[in-house]
C-alpha cells in the first residue's frame, strides 16, 4: 500500500481550540476507535505516536524525510499552512495489536498487552483479565489529559469528560459511544470566538504571548474575511 508521507498528528502544535477540537473527534481518534468498537474490535494502542496526519494540504511542498521541520532540501524551513486554512486529515494506524472479539463468547476480557501508554490502572496486575474496550477509552482520555490540559490554558471545558475517561475503575468510565456524543455536545457549546483563538502554553512568557497574538489574530482576520470555518471538518 503507498500512502502519503505521514506527520504525527501534534505537529505542526495546534494552533486554535477548534482545531485541536476536529482533531480529537475526527475518523483518527474519537469516531476512529468508535467505530471500531461498533465493529467488536479494540486497538489497544490508540495513543498519541499512532495518530499521524496527512500534510499533503498543509505541507504542498513536502518537507525533509528526517527533520520534518526543514524544507525537502534542508536548506529552509518547512513552509506549512495552518490548520484552519487547509485543514488535513488524520489516520489511526498501528493495528498491531488490535484484536477482534466475538460478542457471542460474552464479556471482552484479555490478558494485559502494554502498548505506548503504560499508565492504565488495570495493567498494575498483569495477573488479571481487563477489557481492552474500557482501556481504549483510557487512552485517548490520558492523551487529552497529559499532552493538552496539562500544558496548555483554556481547556478546562474537555476536562469533565476526560476525567470520567480515566477513572481509576474501568468500568465507570463512558463507552466511546458516549464519548463521542459528550464531546459533540461540549464542541458545540464553544464560541466561535473561543474555537479561534489561539491555544497557548500554561508557562509561556507574557512578551511570546503578545508577539504569537498579533500574528495569530492577524491571520484569523483574514480567515474571518474569506469565510474560512473555525473548525471545518475536511472529508475522510
Amino acid at each position: 500500500m503507498v500512502h502519503s508521507h505521514l506527520r504525527p498528528f501534534y505537529n505542526p502544535r495546534f494552533n486554535t481550540y477548534g482545531s485541536l477540537s476536529l482533531s480529537l473527534n475526527r475518523y483518527a481518534t474519537y469516531e476512529g476507535v468508535q467505530f471500531m468498537h461498533e465493529d467488536n474490535v479494540a486497538h489497544r494502542d490508540c495513543t498519541s505516536e499512532n495518530i499521524m496526519l496527512d500534510p499533503s494540504r498543509m505541507y504542498p511542498q513536502s518537507f525533509h524525510p528526517v527533520k520534518i521541520f526543514r524544507a525537502k532540501n534542508y536548506h529552509t524551513h518547512a513552509k506549512k499552512h495552518t490548520r484552519t486554512r487547509h485543514p488535513p486529515r488524520y489516520f489511526l494506524i498501528d493495528l498491531g495489536l488490535s484484536q477482534y472479539y466475538d460478542p457471542a463468547d460474552g464479556p471482552p476480557l484479555d490478558i494485559v498487552l502494554r502498548g505506548g501508554d503504560k499508565s492504565a490502572p488495570e495493567h498494575r496486575d498483569r495477573t488479571r483479565l481487563y477489557n481492552p474496550f474500557q482501556t481504549d477509552v483510557y487512552y485517548l482520555g490520558n492523551l487529552v489529559r497529559e499532552d493538552y490540559i496539562q500544558k496548555y490554558a483554556g481547556l478546562d471545558f474537555f476536562k469533565p469528560l476526560v476525567d470520567d475517561m480515566v477513572q481509576e475503575d474501568p468500568t465507570k468510565r463512558p463507552t466511546m459511544d458516549e464519548v463521542v456524543s459528550r464531546f459533540a455536545e461540549i464542541k458545540g457549546k464553544l464560541s466561535t470566538w473561543k474555537l479561534r483563538s489561539r491555544m497557548s502554553c500554561k508557562y509561556e512568557i507574557w512578551p511570546v504571548t503578545a508577539w504569537r497574538l498579533v500574528g495569530h489574530w492577524y491571520r484569523t482576520v483574514g480567515y474571518v474575511l474569506a469565510r474560512k470555518e473555525a473548525a471545518l471538518p475536511v472529508q475522510q
